[in-house]
């Protein structure tokens, strides 16, 4: 069962690290990789995100790109959460 923080909120995906190069691309800490498909929509806060894309960051997790998160920037902007 996926973690929760709060019985009336959507289950956690996981959390936003620091950024992965220049691009918007982030690290992220998933509770279940298979959840970061192309096209997933996901809440950080009071924003919505959608992965582009994610592939495998070594043994930590995974590099997710979010659509509409393009310099570095913006990816800082979604660290923590």
């Amino acid at each position: 069962m996926p973690a929760s923080n709060s019985s009336t909120e959507a289950p956690i995906a996981g959390r936003i690290g620091r950024p992965h190069g220049l691009r918007g691309e982030v690290t992220v800490v998933p509770v279940d990789p298979s959840w970061f498909v192309p096209g997933a929509e996901m809440r950080a806060g009071d924003r919505l995100l959608v992965v582009g894309a994610s592939r495998p960051y070594r043994d930590r997790g995974l590099v997710v790109s979010f659509e509409g998160v393009s310099d570095r920037g913006s990816a800082e902007a979604l660290r923590g959460t």
